[in-house]
């Protein structure tokens, strides 16, 4: 089943129904950025049971595995402000959403709960994600 298929199949919301003609004002857009990743996984992490200590292992979990390299080694190195991911090169900032994405959906793939659970799923969609990119 691609995404359009399961997109069909989830209950109408009101983009939905603007988008079938069934509704009557266009709904406005939303963009989807880093940062807004950032919030979906913490709220992700949250609900599964997490802390803001488990949301920040996680992070530092995605960086290691995605980018092969200690957050605060990434941030000295490259001139970036410490926990500030728009301080960083556009590639490691683009990288590092692919493996938020990928820990969040691993997170709901093994239906994570608890801290250690949370991480254990973090690691393995980022080891996934990994994969992706050349270094």
């Amino acid at each position: 089943m691609g995404w359009l298929d399961r997109y069909k199949q989830q209950p109408k919301d009101q983009t939905q129904l603007d988008l079938f003609g069934e509704g009557q004002a266009l709904t406005p857009y939303h963009r989807v950025d880093g940062a807004t990743v950032q919030q979906e996984l913490q709220s992700e992490v949250k609900q599964r049971g997490g802390t803001g200590k488990t949301h920040a292992q996680v992070n530092a979990i995605v960086t290691r595995n995605v980018l092969d390299c200690d957050p605060a080694d990434l941030y000295a190195e490259t001139g970036g402000v410490p926990n500030d991911r728009a301080s960083l090169p556009e590639e490691a900032q683009s990288a590092l959403i692919v493996g938020d994405v990928a820990a969040r959906y691993q997170m709901q793939r093994d239906d994570a709960q608890g801290h250690k659970q949370i991480l254990d799923s973090a690691n393995k969609g980022a080891k996934i994600a990994r994969k992706l990119f050349p270094w």
